[in-house]
């Protein structure tokens, strides 16, 4: 049996870290694409591994939710169908007026690459957004962390039979 939000996971950080268009959309001011690694798993580090500098804005972050519901178990007792949800919101950082537009290419190609898609996954995975959302963090210095937030429920087809 697999642990389905880390199969869910391993997916996201493949499909979203080496998506050419995406590295383009956030290869803002004069950034070549692929320049940090620019996906990250539940938080972003303080080092982006590929750069060894903080890492720049725009970036991805996912992270697990929990789940849709319990998992759907057959008579026999076997799980056979998972539910995890994922937040993948895109972050960026401004002091002064905030500004979406650098932010909307980032957002839709992340739902063109998740939203209703069938995952190439063992097992099996389907991926439907839930909803979409926008996030705003003001820092004591006016600094303002600003993101577009999507969430996204997958179905995970178990390895039982």
């Amino acid at each position: 049996m697999a642990v389905e939000a880390l199969v869910i996971e391993n997916w996201l950080f493949d499909t979203l870290s080496t998506d050419q268009t995406l590295a383009e959309a956030l290869a803002t001011d004069g950034r070549a694409p692929f320049y940090q690694i620019g996906v990250y798993s539940t938080i972003a580090p303080l080092v982006d591994p590929r750069t060894g500098k903080p890492p720049a804005t725009p970036y991805v972050v996912f992270s697990n939710e929990g789940t849709a519901g319990d998992d759907e178990i057959a008579l026999c007792g076997q799980r056979y169908m998972s539910d995890p949800v994922y937040r993948i919101t895109v972050w960026d950082s401004v002091k002064g007026a905030v500004s979406y537009a650098r932010l909307q290419a980032v957002a839709d190609r992340i739902d063109a690459l998740v939203d209703n898609q069938t995952l190439a996954t063992t097992p099996p995975a389907w991926g439907r957004r839930l909803s979409a959302s926008t996030e705003i963090e003001v820092a004591n210095d006016g600094l303002i962390d600003y993101g577009v937030t999507q969430l996204y429920h997958f179905r995970v087809k178990s390895n039982a039979t």
